[in-house]
């Protein structure tokens, strides 16, 4: 890796790696596919005034970074098995998405997100886990 590689061409050469790994360009950015049935996919893109977003899952959770590094940490933490992404869908048409770490053999909740959902989705939780690193 060059250092005239911006931060997304320099996570495709390390995904690279990976061959069980699939990725795909975005506009922005660089989507990357869960590994395993229980995983969830980890979107990294530019977003407004040079910010940094990283996505995890599909219901919204999301963080911004001023540094491409820190997002490209926090992407190298979501593939990692000491992350996991739990979302909880109640009554009243909310929908929760926890972001943990484990520290010391427990999960601890280090975000949380909560958005909208439609008033069909039964309530109930899910967990998802990447386990790549």
């Amino acid at each position: 890796m060059g250092p005239h590689l911006s931060p997304i061409e320099a996570l495709e050469v390390k995904l690279r790696a990976h061959p069980q790994v699939s990725h795909r360009r975005v506009t922005g950015g660089l989507r990357i596919e869960p590994t395993n049935a229980d995983g969830f996919p980890i979107t990294i893109v530019t977003g407004r005034s040079n910010r940094w977003v990283v996505a995890f899952g599909e219901c919204g959770f999301h963080e911004e970074f001023d540094r491409a590094a820190d997002a490209l940490e926090f992407v190298a933490f979501g593939l990692s098995s000491r992350c996991r992404l739990r979302e909880r869908t109640g009554f009243w048409l909310l929908r929760k998405s926890f972001v943990e770490r484990l520290e010391d053999g427990a999960w601890k909740i280090v975000y949380e997100v909560g958005t909208l959902t439609a008033f069909w989705d039964r309530p109930g939780e899910q967990v998802f886990q990447n386990r790549l690193i």
